[in-house]
């Protein structure tokens, strides 16, 4: 039978696996909401430096100088 330092050691990790398991579904979710607003709109966005989406090719980028079919003139 277990005593209850080895009950509470896996109480313990077990909450510990879940805060962790927590957290990656975080991340994942604030990293679908970026790559949806990356690609939802008429529009390209690109992200600014400070992690912000930014309306428009970014100024010098490959988009910004292409043409409507998407070939650089």
């Amino acid at each position: 039978m277990l005593g209850f330092d080895e009950i509470a050691q896996a109480v313990e990790r077990r909450r510990n696996a879940m805060k962790a398991l927590d957290d990656a579904i975080t991340e994942l979710q604030v990293a679908q909401r970026l790559l949806d607003d990356l690609t939802i709109g008429s529009c390209p966005r690109t992200l600014t430096s400070a992690g912000r989406v930014a309306a428009g090719p970014a100024e010098g980028s490959l988009s910004s100088s292409a043409g409507p079919d998407g070939v650089r003139a």
